[in-house]
C-alpha cells in the first residue's frame, strides 16, 4: 500500500494489490454489509459525518446517522477515489514513475507515503 501525493494538494488513494488493499476486499465489503443489515443507524464522530456529508441527529450528545446514508456515502467516496486513480498498482508506478506527472500541476516530484 502506498499513498501517492503532490505538493500542490493532489493525491490518490493507496495503490491496489490483488491480495492486499483494494476496495473490493472481502473484509471491507463485509463491514459495509454488516452495517446495513444489522444496524438501523450508525453512531460516530461528527467530523466523519461532516466529511461524508451525511445527515445526522444529535441525541444525548452523540451523533447518529441512518446506516443507509452512511454506507452510501462510503461507497460514493470509494467510487470517487476509483475514478480519480491515476496509477492503480505499485508495479504500474514502478514502470511509469519516470514519465508520470501530477495530473493537477504537472510536477514530476511526487511523494509516496
Amino acid at each position: 500500500m502506498a499513498f501517492l501525493s503532490c505538493k500542490c494538494g493532489w493525491s490518490q488513494d493507496d495503490f491496489w494489490n490483488k491480495d492486499g488493499y483494494n476496495p473490493f476486499r472481502q473484509d471491507i465489503v463485509d463491514y459495509w454489509k454488516k452495517i446495513l443489515l444489522e444496524q438501523d443507524e450508525v453512531s460516530c464522530e461528527r467530523y466523519v459525518l461532516d466529511e461524508l456529508n451525511v445527515p445526522y441527529e444529535i441525541r444525548d450528545g452523540k451523533y447518529y446517522a441512518d446506516s443507509r446514508y452512511f454506507v452510501a456515502a462510503l461507497l460514493e467516496e470509494k467510487a470517487k477515489s476509483i475514478r480519480n486513480m491515476s496509477v492503480k498498482t505499485y508495479q504500474d508506478w514502478q514502470k511509469n514513475k519516470d514519465i508520470f506527472v501530477c495530473p493537477k500541476c504537472g510536477d514530476k516530484n511526487l511523494k509516496i507515503d
